[in-house]
């Protein structure tokens, strides 16, 4: 069964929520995004309260353990990112000083460490790059604890999306899929794309074709395909090998 915390603060997030509680085993689902329904599977934090380390609306601090040496030093380099993110964010603000730097990034820290532990959770998804604090914090403690932390990323076709499981590495199913082609010596007629993939090819080998992200309101593009691809996105979660055993029906 699987346990799980959904990172989805966009305009699709609880139409996501609804088919992933009606398409996998859920048993459990933190869902950082905006509440649209009940589900007794199912705990929300809005994502500015997580943004915001307002985690006390939904736990009591005093119920919670204490941080130890040990995660706090191995996580130094997680601190050190997000100290950065936080001087950018927080550079024309009063709490901008390394006392409420700090203060933020343990309240984060503490929380994630406790709540992956509590609710036994063993798969995060993310709906892009961690770049926020919750969402970078929880996952450096998802790699400590070989917990699979799933997050999409961008193509340059509009709409299509690859999973990625370490941001630090290329799209890792993308690169075995080539490998395999290029070890069967498939021929290049023989390898069908997507419609929407196809396309793209097509274009880009016409005479003098324009990249996506040049053209004017390109973000409007992506977004306006979006939602029916994270729906296809979420039927190949079944597919990826380190979560297998969690997402099979």
């Amino acid at each position: 069964m699987i346990r799980i915390v959904l990172m989805w603060p966009t305009p699709f997030g609880s139409k996501l929520l609804s088919y992933i509680l009606e398409n996998l085993r859920i048993e459990y689902c933190l869902f950082i995004g905006v509440p649209g329904f009940e589900d007794d599977r199912l705990d929300y934090i809005p994502w500015h309260h997580a943004y915001g380390a307002e985690y006390e609306h939904y736990i009591s601090w005093e119920n919670l353990p204490p941080l130890d040496e040990e995660i706090i030093s191995q996580m130094a380099s997680c601190e050190s990112s997000t100290f950065r993110l936080m001087d950018y964010e927080f550079e024309f603000q009063s709490d901008s000083a390394y006392g409420c730097h700090r203060s933020r990034y343990l309240k984060h820290l503490r929380y994630w460490n406790w709540l992956l532990d509590e609710k036994r959770i063993n798969l995060v998804v993310d709906y892009e790059i961690p770049h926020m604090f919750y969402d970078s914090i929880a996952y450096h403690l998802c790699q400590l604890k070989g917990i699979p932390f799933l997050m999409l990323s961008y193509t340059p076709v509009p709409g299509m999306f690859t999973w990625i499981e370490d941001w630090e590495k290329s799209a890792i199913l993308i690169h075995k899929n080539f490998v395999k082609l290029c070890e069967e010596k498939t021929a290049k007629d023989s390898v069908h794309l997507s419609e929407p993939l196809q396309k793209h090819y097509e274009y880009m080998l016409s005479e003098n074709p324009i990249p996506v992200y040049m053209t004017t309101r390109w973000y409007e593009s992506w977004n306006k395909e979006s939602f029916q691809h994270y729906m296809n996105e979420i039927e190949t979660l079944k597919k990826i090998e380190s979560i297998k055993k969690w997402v099979q029906l």
